[in-house]
Parts: C-alpha cells; structure tokens; sequence
C-alpha cells in the first residue's frame, strides 16, 4: 500500500492532482513544517490520516472533507485559523494535545459511529455549533495564550453559548463535574450579554447578583468575601448614617443582620439600640444575610459533588 509520509510528497502530490476529489494513501506525516495555506476542501481521505507533531504555520482548511478511517492530529499546532466545518470523521479520531493559537471550527461537524478525542487540547477560540459527535472526550482542554498560563475559559474563547454547552453536555455524562462547571459559567456569561443586548436589564439584575456574589452558584469563597463586604456596608451606613451619634457596638451590628435570640443569646430592650434602626432597613438587612446563606449553601454543595 502506497503510502504519503512527507510533507514534500504531500505537496507534490496535491499539485499533480488538481483539487483532487479523493486521497486513496496513507498519510502518516509527523514533525513536518507547513508554511503555506493548505486546501483540503471537500476532500475524501480513505485511508488513515495522520499529522503528528506538525506545525502549520498558514490557514488550513478540511471543509466538507471526509475521513472515512483513523485520524490523528496529535500534539500538532495550528498557527493560524482552521476550518473543521462540515466535516465526517468516519473512522476513530485524535486531537489530542493539539495547539489551535487562533480560531478553530467544527461547526455542522459530524463523527456518527465513531469516537472523537480532544483531551488536553489548547485553543484561542472554538466552534461547536450544531455538531453531531458520538461521545466526545474534551477532558482536560485548555485556553491558549502566549503566556503559556492557563486562564480561565471566557465568552471570548468560544463562539457562542451553543458551543460551550455542547461541552458542558459531554462532560456532563461522563459525570466530571467539575470541569463541566467551568463551561456551565461560560454558559451563564453569554446569556447575561445576551440580556444586557437586548436591553432586559431588570431581568440581567439577579443574573448579575449571582455572577458577583457566588459566579452562578459555584465559588463558596466568592461568597464569603462578598458577604464580608456586604457586612462592612451595611455597618457604614447604620453608623455613619442610620446612627450617626451612636457608638454601635459588635452585638449591636449583629443584632441588626440576625436577631440574636436565633443563635441563643438575649439583649436586654433597654439596653438595645435595634428600636432606633428602621424597620424596614433590618428586613432588607436580613433578607440580604439569607440570600448570603442560600448562595454558600448551593456553592458548597456544587463543589463537594465535584470529582
């Protein structure tokens, strides 16, 4: 069996066939460097096809191509755009630790029958959009960045809402939840842009509430330092304006948050000042002290499900 296993014959062999309609070789090329943009649309592969430890330097593009057995990419780096749209994986396909520096699509993708691996993988932006994969692996996938930090996913990194649930979706059903969690933000981000847009910015407000206090219900320690600060507000402003001319004590301050025959200890009416703080100012208060409770309770519990 004829097989492609240089750049050089590759090359050669796409400009001695004109827009060829079908590849029946083997590719098997590793460590190559690929300069120039490299035209792979509505190409059949029949044979397996592999670019391992490749680096292209130019657009590529595999629009509508077809790949009817294995695929590797693996540990390869795309330096520039990448078009997947419209494309059948057939056979068993590997993205594995697979570098896309700028945007990437796989939009109207399909891999049907077959498995479609994208562990460890780094990207600056992705399309998901309207895929059809058959048990995807996107364990462990990165943003990518110059840096060579690894930052948190954001709206920049993902076409749209529909393409960070795509993975939250599979990670869902390998029942990692924890990294599932990361695109289920993503997921809540766009949504939020989405109302801002539009102008629904009463109905953006507890979307924005949850951002702040507990990012959508998964960070505990968000929430424990924005009740902090929550806390320091609402002492500011029942000393400095609520009370200005009274010193309030430590058990006062708590009594305006929590009535403090809750937690066991009695104040004498004499001796408290709570009569002096408007009623309708410690039912706001406290009501925002249960919004603190309901958020940490929900944030803990998303994190003890992780794995």
């Amino acid at each position: 069996m004829s097989k492609i296993t240089t750049k050089e014959k590759l090359i050669k062999y796409l400009d001695k066939n004109k827009n060829p309609k079908v590849i029946p070789e083997k590719i098997d090329i590793k460590n190559a460097i690929f300069e120039d943009e490299i035209n792979f649309t509505e190409i059949t592969f029949e044979k397996p096809v592999t670019f391992k430890k490749c680096r292209f330097k130019s657009y590529v593009s595999f629009q509508e191509a077809t790949f009817e057995d294995e695929v590797k990419f693996d540990a390869s780096v795309f330096e520039k755009g990448v078009n997947f749209s419209e494309v059948e994986f057939q056979g068993d396909t590997y993205f594995r630790d697979v570098e896309f520096q700028e945007y990437v699509t796989f939009e109207n993708s399909e891999a049907k029958e077959s498995s479609i691996d994208f562990n460890n993988v780094k990207f600056q932006k992705i399309n998901f959009e309207k895929i059809l994969f058959n048990h995807p692996n996107f364990i462990n996938m990165q943003t990518f960045s110059n840096s060579k930090k690894n930052t948190p996913f954001s709206t920049e990194n993902f076409s749209s809402k529909e393409s960070a649930r795509v993975v939250k979706a599979a990670l869902d059903e390998r029942r990692n939840s924890t990294e599932a969690t990361q695109y289920f933000i993503v997921e809540q981000d766009f949504f939020l842009q989405s109302l801002k847009r539009v102008g629904h910015h009463l109905k953006a407000i507890p979307l924005l509430m949850d951002k702040t206090v507990s990012n959508y219900g998964t960070d505990y320690k968000r929430v424990l330092f924005t009740f902090v600060l929550y806390c320091l507000i609402i002492y500011c402003i029942t000393q400095n304006i609520i009370l200005p001319d009274i010193h309030l004590s430590f058990k006062d301050f708590v009594e305006v948050l929590i009535p403090l025959k809750m937690i066991g200890l009695q104040y004498s009416v004499e001796n408290s000042i709570i009569h002096k703080v408007p009623l309708v100012f410690i039912i706001f208060a406290r009501i925002g002290v249960l919004y603190f409770v309901y958020q940490f309770i929900r944030a803990f519990r998303v994190n003890t499900k992780r794995v």
